[in-house]
C-alpha cells in the first residue's frame, strides 16, 4: 500500500468533490469543497492513496479526528488496507496516541469501516450533523494506540531479535516472546519515522510493566538508543549495533 502525506489540497479536493463521494461528506455546506485552509500551514494530517484520502484534524497534542473518503474504485478491500496504512502512519510517524471519528446516523459504509478497524464507541451527539440533507446524531468512536497495537504483527520484531542475537556475543538471548516482538516492531517503526522519543517511551511502558530492562535515548543525530547489551544506532535507514565498552 502506497500512502503519502501531502501539504497541498489538490488531490483531496478532487476526491471530496467527486460526484460519488460528495453526497456522503457530512457537515459541510453546499458547493465546492476546498480544504486548502485545513491543510496548508496547519498541524492537520492529510494522507493520500490511489483511491482515497485519510484526513486527520488535530484537536490537541496526541489526539486527532479522522475522516476517510474513498472513490468507488477503492471501496471494499482497498479501503480497509488504506485505513490500516493510515492508522499505522498516524501512530508511528506523528505524535498521535488517539484517533477519534464521528459516524453520522445512516452512514452505513463509514460505520462498517470504523468498526472493522477496532474503533470503540465512546458516546453519541445530539442531532447536530448535516448528513444527506438532515440533521442527525453522530456516534463518536475512538481508537487508542494501545488498542491499535494489538492488531500489529510481531513478525518484524521477531526478525529484529534474530538479527540482534547474531550481533550480541555476550550473555544469553531471551526466549522468543510474541508480545515483546510486537512492542519492538512498533518502537522501531516510530524511531525510523522520526518519532524517536515516542518510540523509547512506547518500549519503556511495556518494559516497566513486564519487569524488563528499559532502554535509554542517548542522542538524536543520529538516534542512539542504549539497551542492556549495547547501543543501537539508526542512520541512513539502517540499524547498527555497537557493543558495550
Amino acid at each position: 500500500m502506497i500512502i503519502e502525506r501531502v501539504t497541498s489540497a489538490n488531490r483531496i479536493n478532487a476526491i471530496l468533490n467527486h460526484p460519488a463521494v460528495r453526497p456522503d461528506v457530512a457537515d459541510i455546506a453546499a458547493g465546492v469543497i476546498d480544504m486548502s485552509e485545513k491543510i496548508v500551514g496547519t498541524e492537520n494530517v492529510c494522507l493520500i492513496g490511489e483511491y482515497g484520502a485519510f484526513f486527520c484534524f488535530k484537536f490537541f497534542t496526541g489526539t486527532y479526528e479522522v475522516h476517510t473518503q474513498i472513490l468507488p474504485e477503492g471501496r471494499g478491500v482497498w479501503a480497509k488496507q488504506f485505513a490500516v496504512a493510515g492508522a499505522h502512519y498516524m501512530f508511528t510517524a506523528t505524535d498521535c496516541v488517539e484517533i477519534l471519528t464521528r459516524v453520522p446516523e445512516g452512514h452505513v459504509a463509514a460505520a462498517v469501516l470504523t468498526r472493522s478497524m477496532g474503533f470503540r464507541v465512546q458516546f453519541s451527539t445530539p442531532p447536530e450533523c448535516l448528513f444527506r440533507g438532515r440533521r442527525v446524531p453522530c456516534t463518536i468512536y475512538a481508537l487508542t494506540i494501545q488498542d491499535w497495537a494489538m492488531s500489529v504483527s510481531d513478525e518484524d520484531g521477531a526478525m529484529f531479535h534474530e538479527w540482534l542475537n547474531r550481533q550480541v556475543t555476550a550473555g544469553k538471548p531471551h526466549d522468543s516472546d510474541p508480545d515483546h516482538n510486537r512492542i519492538v516492531s512498533i518502537a522501531l517503526d516510530m524511531i525510523k519515522a522520526g518519532q524517536v522519543g515516542k518510540g523509547v517511551i512506547w518500549f519503556n511502558r511495556w518494559a516497566a510493566a513486564c519487569r524488563h530492562e528499559g532502554i535509554i535515548l542517548i542522542g538524536l543525530d543520529p538516534p542512539r538508543v542504549r539497551f542492556d547489551a549495547g547501543m543501537l544506532v539508526f542512520e541512513n535507514e539502517q540499524i547498527r549495533f555497537e557493543p558495550c565498552h
